[in-house]
């Protein structure tokens, strides 16, 4: 869990005390939706930037958005950031492992 609230703070500007109270993956969704969301309402512009710099498939945003509710939107949009930064961790961890 650490590594990925780790990977997740490196594009999101979480404060290191609500970061302290995420115990799970499902308490990290809550706040990643949360910031997604008030990104929607005041800087679109900078969540798709953000969206583009994690490398968010612009595919899976579509196909997910058009399957789902729009007040949905905010966690749809975290559920994929907080996949894409686990694939990350993964990628990493596979990488140094092979490279022993």
């Amino acid at each position: 869990m650490n590594k990925l609230a780790e990977q997740v703070t490196k594009n999101f500007p979480f404060t290191s005390n609500s970061l302290k109270k995420v115990q799970s993956e499902e308490e990290l969704l809550v706040l990643l939706s949360q910031y997604v969301q008030e990104l929607i309402d005041t800087d679109f512009a900078k969540l798709i930037n953000t969206l583009y710099r994690i490398d968010v498939s612009e595919a899976k945003i579509k196909r997910a958005l058009d399957l789902s509710k729009p007040k949905d939107a905010n966690k749809i949009i975290a559920q994929l950031i907080i996949e894409r930064e686990k694939q990350k961790i993964k990628t990493r961890e596979d990488y140094n492992n092979n490279s022993l």
